[in-house]
């Protein structure tokens, strides 16, 4: 089946690399100390701008944004693979006598409600499940995001500017809480609480609509001659992509590990970097990103993500697993997180496919043109 016209198939890979990045420091953390912090942050930048531009491409086609069809669309992508996990890690916490064991039930009512990320805060132990945090993220922002869309749309029919400038106030606000945090809060306050992590996703959204505006016409995105993306944006695309790479290894040299109270800086920096990769590979900037291998890791990038981290971390009868076992043990997540895309999550999405739909495909009067491009 061939890619959608309209889909940005960089960006699949861009969401490949960002979970090789996570699976790789889960798996060898004192190789690649920062992946998981600057992989999750790349996912919350690409979300950001994902979920914007299906949003205001809702809006243009329909004239106005359906939040029940939006939410049922949400659901329908995240929940079968995420019921499956639950499901099965359940029963291997039991059957393994993993020590989370005793726990279960409150650990269950935590990932299954999505507040993961406060529970974290509070330096609650979730076990096999302690990656669903960034989850119960995006879910809340999911909640959140489409509500605050629909009101800066209002005050735009009147007032565009005022409009304008409340959406980039919103976001310089969250980046500027993201710095003071990076200073002032514990870590665990800074990593999982949702205000410090919006700034990631805002930042992503704040892409989706300057590109679909045309704010960023200025730094020559198309040459003109060839019809192929700007030096200057294929520069950014590539020295970005390497620099979300040299971020998640970090270390002088290797052998010394990670760097103490690193992480944060690291994170917060992977913030920018991660927004223009995201912009360049929106523009067709990251060639790289759009490698077979790349972008078919992106597609099953939710499956790795949920399944590979149960698998490295429940502890049979307390005992953690180590060495190459931890690396044949990756290996399965990849081969699970593949039968999860191809027998569950692929099916159900063409099964719901019509839902959230809306029949008319007439324009806005007056909305911008479509930026072509994206990811589903």
């Amino acid at each position: 089946m061939g890619e959608p016209a309209d889909r940005l198939t960089q960006l699949d890979g861009l969401r490949g690399l960002a979970v090789l990045l996570v699976v790789a420091s889960h798996t060898a953390e004192s190789v690649v100390p920062y992946g998981g912090v600057v992989g999750v942050t790349t996912f919350f930048v690409l979300s950001g701008f994902v979920i914007t531009r299906a949003l205001l491409d809702e809006a243009e086609r329909a004239g106005r944004i359906h939040l029940g069809r939006f939410w049922l669309r949400r659901a329908a992508r995240l929940l079968p693979a995420w019921t499956a996990v639950l499901v099965v890690v359940t029963v291997a916490v039991i059957v393994l006598a993993d020590p989370i064991r005793g726990d279960l039930p409150r650990v269950l009512a935590t990932v299954g409600s999505y507040t993961g990320n406060h529970a974290r805060v509070l330096g609650v132990e979730l076990g096999p499940f302690e990656h669903t945090w960034s989850l119960a993220v995006e879910e809340q922002f999911y909640l959140v995001w489409p509500l605050v869309l629909i009101l800066l749309g209002v005050l735009a029919r009147t007032r565009p500017r005022t409009a304008a400038v409340a959406l980039c106030g919103l976001v310089g606000a969250a980046v500027t809480w993201r710095v003071v945090g990076t200073v002032v809060l514990p870590y665990d306050r800074l990593a999982y609480g949702l205000d410090t992590s919006a700034a990631a996703l805002l930042v992503g959204a704040l892409a989706a609509f300057a590109l679909r505006t045309g704010s960023l016409r200025g730094l020559g995105q198309i040459d003109l001659r060839t019809g192929r993306p700007s030096a200057v944006v294929l520069g950014v695309g590539g020295v970005g992509a390497t620099l979300l790479v040299v971020l998640s290894v970090c270390t002088l040299p290797i052998t010394v590990g990670s760097l103490p109270g690193a992480a944060r800086w690291v994170e917060t920096a992977a913030v920018a970097v991660a927004a223009l990769v995201v912009v360049a590979g929106a523009l067709g900037g990251a060639p790289a990103l759009d490698l077979a291998i790349a972008r078919w890791f992106g597609t099953i990038s939710y499956g790795l993500y949920l399944w590979h981290y149960p698998l490295l971390r429940i502890e049979p009868g307390g005992d953690p697993s180590t060495g190459v076992v931890r690396l044949g043990l990756a290996l399965v997540g990849i081969g699970v997180a593949s039968a999860s895309w191809y027998l569950l999550e692929r099916p159900v999405l063409r099964a719901t496919r019509s839902w959230g739909r809306h029949p008319t495909t007439r324009p806005v009067a007056g909305a911008p043109q479509r930026v072509r491009g994206g990811t589903g």
